[in-house]
């Protein structure tokens, strides 16, 4: 809020809350998937599903191996977190180069802040340790 405030003073359209929000309303609507388990059978049979199904068109095999490997993985969690985006938040899939971009130039921004700081936390140290060195050596 303080931050959308001085967004409001520069004259600028406040923006801040609304990806808070959104990102609120997107934690409401994940929470009964992340928080519940549920009892499958398609899943908790699965051994027994592909043995029946070997060898027929619906082998489930390479769909199954594909998922356990971590590019499945990040496959299946990248599709359905555009697909929440898209049916659930009711956002344009468009925006998303866009967003992306945007989030690499934040990304390099903070980077440069980081390195900045840095520099100046090894400045003021090594001028510390040398002023030290300095005195002990003058004793």
């Amino acid at each position: 809020m303080l931050a959308d405030g001085l967004i409001v003073a520069f004259g600028r359209k406040p923006i801040l809350m609304s990806i808070v929000r959104k990102a609120y309303i997107t934690l409401e609507v994940m929470q009964p998937f992340l928080f519940n388990t549920y009892d499958s059978p398609g899943m908790t049979h699965i051994d027994d599903m592909m043995e029946v199904t070997k060898g027929t068109e619906f082998d489930l095999m390479p769909e199954i191996t594909q998922a356990k490997t971590d590019e499945g993985l990040t496959d299946i969690c990248r599709t359905m977190i555009f697909s929440i985006r898209e049916y659930l938040l009711n956002e344009d899939p468009k925006t998303i180069p866009i967003a992306q971009k945007r989030l690499r130039i934040k990304r390099l921004v903070y980077n440069i802040f980081r390195a900045i700081i840095a520099y100046f936390i090894l400045r003021w140290f090594y001028g510390f340790m040398v002023n030290y060195i300095e005195e002990a050596a003058a004793n």
